[in-house]
């Protein structure tokens, strides 16, 4: 059975917008993540991606008083942020995003560092 939306007609068959506008952004709160996990669920056709943040813990101490801590030191908890439900094409969209995104932000660097090499 396919989803059915406005006027009835499945979902496959109704034509995707071109563009997503983010209406909200500036209102929202921006969070710091740095921890991601995603799992598996019952259903094939979505997983869950959930987004935390933790905190690396104050060590205080002598070298090596700090390195015996680090040491026995198995674990951080994370706070979780939010959970995403998402489908394998988004996923896999999301996926396409971040990578163009790393490549630029890369490439950027690199232009930043020749053009500062040729200032020398």
């Amino acid at each position: 059975m396919s989803e059915i939306r406005e006027g009835n007609t499945p979902v496959a068959e109704q034509e995707k917008p071109k563009t997503i506008i983010f209406d909200d952004v500036e209102e929202t709160l921006l969070l710091f993540a740095n921890a991601f996990l995603l799992q598996g669920t019952d259903d094939p056709h979505v997983f869950v991606l959930n987004i935390g943040q933790y905190a690396t813990p104050i060590i205080a101490g002598t070298n090596d008083e700090r390195a015996e801590v680090l040491r026995s030191l198995t674990a951080v908890h994370a706070k979780t942020l939010a959970r995403l439900v998402v489908t394998p094409d988004k996923l896999g969209a999301l996926a396409e995003i971040l990578r163009q995104f790393v490549e630029m932000v890369a490439a950027t660097q690199q232009n930043a560092e020749g053009e500062g090499d040729s200032n020398a």
